[in-house]
């Protein structure tokens, strides 16, 4: 063949790429995955249960197994979830801060008030 003709039968290197993930992805997620997460969480129960194995280890194993096989639930609960993009806000006006009343208590005309408290000051 010549070097510039491509053959019709050989697939482009990009798509071989494709294909090596979609085969990674099906690997991971598929039913092989599933079966090795079974046995893993088995023999880590069983190991626990034997008391080899503290609990922490066996909680490890188990969030692992989860999240690689709930990733793409996962993913596509978080990206259906996230709202659509807000328009730029252009025009902001800022309100003027509320007045604060300077209202100070009556002092008590008995200074040996005993429910004025420590609050009210003595003069």
């Amino acid at each position: 063949m010549n070097a510039g003709t491509e053959s019709l039968f050989e697939p482009s290197h990009t798509q071989a790429f494709g294909v090596v993930a979609d085969w990674l992805q099906e690997v991971l997620s598929g039913s092989l995955a599933t079966a090795l997460g079974i046995v893993a969480i088995s023999l880590v129960g069983l190991s626990l249960f034997q008391g080899r194995l503290p609990l922490k280890h066996v909680a490890f194993v188990a969030l692992g197994v989860f999240l690689l096989l709930g990733a793409p639930m996962i993913s596509a609960g978080i990206v259906g979830s996230l709202p659509p993009a807000l328009p730029a806000i252009t025009n902001t006006t800022v309100a003027p801060a509320p007045a604060i009343p300077q209202n100070r208590p009556t002092l008590s005309p008995n200074p040996f008030d005993p429910y004025a408290g420590a609050s009210v000051p003595m003069q």
